[in-house]
């Protein structure tokens, strides 16, 4: 499946559950897809610390973890995956263009981290405009 078909696929699980503004208050509608967007992440992060705990403890590399892991976060990453296709249909913004703005913009750096492994902003790259992933388009 292309990028297009996993939105198609959001918006139509969005509505056939009736997720949104156009069935209760904007306000509601955001509120409680942030609130399911943070469980989600919860859970994700969740197994990646019973992930840490077994390289810690009984692996060296990621393929000797246990399947059942694994997929414990396959299905997290999904979720997460599939919260944020939901939400970007709701808020009316194109994912797969705010995605390729940012990955264009992450390939441009240098490659510098800072103490936590995240690649830093280099001040001679200039940040994507995301309005350009915002709108009737979108």
């Amino acid at each position: 499946m292309n990028f297009g078909e996993y939105s198609e696929q959001a918006k139509t699980f969005r509505h056939l559950v009736e997720i949104g503004q156009e069935y209760m208050a904007p306000m509601q509608a955001l509120h409680g897809h942030f609130n399911v967007a943070d469980e989600e992440w919860r859970e994700m992060c969740a197994v990646e610390t019973q992930i840490e705990q077994k390289l810690v403890d009984e692996c060296d590399i990621y393929a000797d973890i246990p399947d059942e892991t694994m997929a414990d976060m396959a299905e997290e990453m999904a979720d997460v995956l599939v919260t944020m296709h939901v939400m970007a249909d709701m808020l009316g913004i194109d994912l797969k263009k705010a995605y390729d703005l940012k990955m264009d913009y992450n390939l441009e750096k240098t490659a510098e981290k800072d103490d936590s492994g995240k690649v830093t902003d280099d001040v001679d790259v200039t940040k994507p405009d995301f309005r350009e992933a915002v709108g009737d388009d979108g």
